[in-house]
């Protein structure tokens, strides 16, 4: 067994942290790299810039949710340290301008959802070619986890990142490679979910720190065992139809909760062996606080809809079908994921 994690881990207040990191890595040019209005709105650039006057900082703002490979290219200019302050898709292109210039990077993530502040994996978008690009690049080799960023998330954004959440940690405990180590954030990160999720969602301030956490769990669970088939499914439900990362992951999740349970010696992919998969989902409904995998399923379902996202929606399933087999997720799912399977789980969640 592995586990590398390189990425030092600060669960504190910017103001009280991110000076003295710099410091540490004595830059003299820093790019910062931010979202769009809506960090500047919330008065987020303009704290962060006052906490390191002193350096000469370039600024780029502007990343949106699916960045795609061209505006990662032209974040990138001459600097010593890069920040990324943000969600999940600016931490990303941090990592990846990072990465192209041999640069450390701070992440500091603003919601709790991803886990990008400490994962060596980024995703670019080709929306032309409706391809998503998986990439890995180099841990960030600092993650502040400030919850009081996350606490101007709009709910709809709150629901997706959280079941986000959720299924990374789910994905991470019956990966095909996953360990004692991860096991043990993955269920910490199952378990916040369930604690706080919903209340979180209507605006309690201490599940919304709590989110946070189990964000970061969930990120040094998967950042060792990569996600499984949910993630791959979820692609082209965002790509080509516009649903949000996290709601697009949900969907399956409860179908691959129940179909992963029926795992046979004949299609098992874990050298583990089919029984070790069956206790292993046994494992996560007892996470869930549920009795069996049928009522864990319902749970699942149910916790979507609570939260205001969708269980069902309206795709071409045969195009779903040629677009959600990334070999890299789906080959680390624990049971073989064949195309009529997938077609019968699609079945479920169309409308």
């Amino acid at each position: 067994m592995e586990y590398y994690l390189p990425t030092k881990v600060i669960l504190g207040r910017v103001e009280d942290e991110i000076k003295k990191e710099v410091d540490l890595l004595s830059p003299i040019k820093i790019l910062l790299i931010t979202g769009g209005q809506a960090m500047r709105k919330a008065g987020f650039i303009d704290k962060l810039l006052k906490l390191l006057e002193g350096y000469e900082i370039s600024l780029f703002e502007g990343v949106e949710p699916n960045p795609s490979p061209a505006l990662a290219e032209r974040a990138k200019k001459e600097t010593d340290l890069i920040i990324g302050l943000g969600g999940g898709s600016v931490l990303d292109v941090a990592k990846v301008v990072a990465t192209e210039l041999k640069k450390p990077c701070i992440a500091i993530p603003t919601t709790a959802g991803t886990g990008s502040e400490v994962t060596p994996f980024a995703a670019l978008y080709d929306m032309e070619k409706k391809k998503k690009l998986s990439l890995m690049v180099d841990f960030p080799t600092v993650a502040i986890v400030d919850y009081r960023f996350s606490l101007t998330m709009p709910k709809d954004l709150v629901a997706s990142s959280g079941i986000d959440v959720l299924c990374h940690a789910i994905e991470a405990h019956w990966s095909i490679y996953s360990g004692f180590l991860s096991d043990m954030h993955a269920k910490k990160a199952i378990e916040l979910v369930v604690e706080n999720l919903e209340n979180s969602w209507k605006g309690n301030e201490r599940a919304k720190e709590a989110m946070s956490l189990a964000a970061l769990e969930a990120g040094m669970a998967f950042s060792q065992t990569k996600t499984t088939a949910c993630h791959s499914v979820s692609y082209p439900f965002s790509i080509r139809y516009g649903i949000s990362h996290g709601a697009a992951c949900g969907l399956t999740l409860p179908y691959f909760l129940e179909y992963n349970y029926q795992v046979s010696r004949d299609d098992c992919s874990d050298k583990r062996g089919h029984e070790f998969v069956k206790r292993r989902i046994k494992e996560i409904v007892g996470f869930l606080g549920v009795k069996d995998v049928e009522v864990g399923k319902r749970y699942l379902i149910g916790l979507m809809e609570s939260i205001g996202l969708p269980t069902k929606i309206e795709f071409d399933t045969e195009m779903v079908l040629k677009e959600a087999f990334t070999p890299e997720r789906v080959g680390n799912n624990p049971r073989l994921v064949t195309e009529n399977n997938l077609r019968r789980i699609l079945i479920e969640i169309k409308k």
